[in-house]
């Protein structure tokens, strides 16, 4: 899973609190998951291989595994660590809890910048 998570950092999704939906990491675009994906929307985080725009419009995640977002952290610590560089919103404090809860440093020293990403264990 670390190795999913770091060759395929690009390609996350968080859900949106109190939604069926989705938001992508990169790009901000709301979708769902595909009928076919069986995780359905209990898992807050996923990484996808595809994304996909329906006749209708819409877009959907194909190909989507739910992901604990410490491997994420764990996989790629040096874009997961920078969150000061992401925009606000619910994707950015979530990320930032995990980054907590990880290192032990406090809330306000994170959002204003990340120490090296050497203080990340693998607990």
């Amino acid at each position: 899973m670390k190795a999913l998570a770091a060759g395929n950092f690009l390609c996350v999704a968080k859900r949106i609190p109190g939604k069926a939906l989705y938001q992508t990491v990169r790009g901000g675009t709301e979708v769902s998951l595909a009928r076919e994906t069986k995780i359905g929307a209990k898992s807050e985080w996923v990484i996808y291989q595809e994304m996909q725009t329906t006749k209708d419009g819409r877009k959907i995640l194909r190909l989507a595994s739910s992901i604990p977002p410490e491997l994420l952290v764990l996989g790629k610590r040096r874009y997961w660590s920078e969150v000061e560089f992401m925009p606000e919103g619910h994707i950015k404090d979530a990320l930032i809890k995990v980054l907590v809860s990880m290192t032990g440093i406090p809330e306000t020293d994170i959002r204003i910048g990340m120490p090296a990403p050497t203080k990340l264990t693998s607990a």
